[in-house]
């Protein structure tokens, strides 16, 4: 979700490859058709551009930098200024992983491993959630002003919000209310919306009171 209410989604379809924006009323503003699949999508505030990724992998915007979730590599550190990579965290990722980041921490979600983690700017791992029961097939994650992490359930057809310290959670979503393989999910600092996408066809904008 935009700072001014527009929506951009990554449309990763073999025959619509590209992003879409839509204004605030779901009318379409623009698009833009790319010569390969489209994963993930972020937005950089400081020259109010788009940036997208072309692998199957997950992509956030830290200051001046990228932070990607690099398929079968890790977590990685792209500079803007230079284009130098940095290696964050050093693991075999799979593919469809997503990443978010708050202040001085990163999150990444791991659909195969059922897994949450939260790292610091090192690396290190700060906490990492994990109970299959409550969340299965993590993907797309976000963070609130207050470091609450918001994370979808493909397999589990929910949304889940877990403290900031990683120690509770809470189910916010469910099949119930219209999520079927939800994919991507993205929340608004500014309004307080959550976006929460399905992996086809419907997107619903929730208002959090916090």
């Amino acid at each position: 979700m935009l700072p001014d209410g527009r929506i951009a989604f990554a449309n990763s379809s073999q025959f619509n490859k590209g992003v879409k924006v839509f204004n605030a009323d779901t009318t379409k503003d623009f698009e833009v058709e790319t010569e390969s699949l489209v994963f993930d999508v972020a937005y950089i505030s400081h020259d109010n551009t788009l940036v997208a990724t072309s692998g199957i992998f997950g992509i956030a915007v830290k200051d001046n930098k990228l932070v990607c979730s690099a398929l079968g590599k890790g977590i990685q550190v792209i500079n803007q200024e230079n284009y130098s990579i940095n290696d964050l965290v050093r693991y075999k990722i799979p593919i469809s992983c997503f990443v978010a980041t708050f202040g001085d921490k990163i999150y990444h979600t791991n659909h195969k491993s059922n897994e949450v983690t939260c790292y610091n700017e090192q690396g290190t791992e700060q906490w990492r959630f994990k109970n299959e029961s409550i969340l299965r097939s993590p993907h797309g994650i976000s963070v609130d002003n207050t470091g609450n992490v918001y994370v979808v359930g493909s397999e589990s057809n929910n949304a889940v919000i877990i403290s900031a310290d990683g120690q509770q959670h809470k189910k916010i979503l469910h099949a119930g209310d219209g999520l079927f393989h939800p994919y991507s999910l993205d929340y608004n600092r500014s309004t307080n919306q959550l976006l929460v996408s399905n992996d086809q066809k419907k997107a619903f904008i929730l208002l959090r009171n916090e």
